[in-house]
């Protein structure tokens, strides 16, 4: 049974998610959803449905990070370092122990900062449809990032353009041209999830951030010196948002990550780009495979 909990960070009300008891067992997934119009902790809802229906009992936590589902939603542009700080109070006083992190899409450099700051308390990573490494590695101009967020977003016309975004028709057209393999898919659960986290129109301010690119740097260098395991799992239809990452296939994108990661595995899964909802059994049954394939703690 899920239990919702509360913390704080930089004088901000951060909620999580708790299925089972992140104190007892095997070490906990904490998860990182993608940021999105009306995405939050919620995106793993199907995830939990197949990891409970195969019996696993491993733990999970599912924050909503700041700016997203329940947590406080400040009227600022928020960084990746902003969303790892909130995720290692969590780690550090309520989890009290180490991790494994779940993290989707472009959600990536926030794990990259997490494992940075507690690089002993992440045991191994689960990227779901990462972005291309030349998207990765290629950066945002910082002014045209700072440009689009005063100039646009921050206002009456971003918060006009948030409003539409939100309908049900943009979430229904968007979802089936960019995230989904099969249109069919973009299902009533998934837009009702949308709609319902979009409801208090601060939330734009989260998802305006990521489309400012303020997230966007040079993270080669970050990657390629993880120190811990990692599974990169790919749709085998997986495609970029950004008119770099369109250029690369799948299997450009696997092969990437092999080559330039140290201790990684990586496949290709049925679906597109959200496999953890699109195809959760796959994306859990590669999940546990590779989990019983780690060495114990310690070692």
């Amino acid at each position: 049974m899920a239990v919702w909990e509360h913390h704080r960070w930089s004088g901000h009300d951060c909620a999580f998610r708790v299925e089972g008891d992140p104190a007892r067992g095997a070490e906990p997934l904490l998860t990182i959803h993608p940021i999105g119009v009306g995405l939050s902790g919620a995106f793993w809802r199907r995830f939990d449905a197949e990891w409970d229906r195969r019996g696993h009992g491993r733990a999970r936590v599912h924050p909503d990070l700041l700016g997203c589902g329940a947590s406080a939603m400040p009227r600022q542009p928020i960084r990746p370092a902003d969303w790892a700080d909130q995720l290692a109070v969590l780690v550090q006083e309520r989890i009290r122990r180490p991790v494994l992190l779940l993290v989707q899409g472009a959600s990536l450099p926030i794990a990259i900062e997490l494992q940075a700051q507690l690089p002993e308390a992440i045991r191994g990573m689960v990227l779901a449809g990462p972005p291309s490494w030349r998207v990765m590695t290629d950066p945002a101009r910082p002014r045209l990032s700072q440009a689009l967020w005063h100039g646009f977003f921050a206002t009456p016309a971003g918060n006009l353009f948030y409003r539409y975004a939100r309908t049900r028709r943009f979430l229904r057209s968007f979802s089936e041209r960019e995230l989904f393999d099969d249109p069919a898919a973009v299902d009533e659960e998934w837009l009702a999830m949308l709609q319902d986290g979009a409801r208090d129109p601060a939330s734009r301010h989260a998802v305006f951030s990521f489309l400012a690119g303020f997230w966007r740097r040079d993270w080669g260098p970050r990657l390629v010196t993880l120190n811990c395991p990692v599974l990169a799992l790919f749709g085998e239809h997986a495609s970029g948002i950004s008119r770099s990452g369109r250029r690369d296939t799948p299997q450009r994108k696997l092969a990437d990550y092999t080559s330039h990661l140290s201790d990684v595995s990586a496949r290709l899964l049925p679906g597109r780009n959200v496999l953890p909802w699109e195809a959760p059994g796959p994306f859990v049954e590669a999940v546990m495979e590779w989990i019983s394939r780690l060495p114990a703690a310690g070692r």
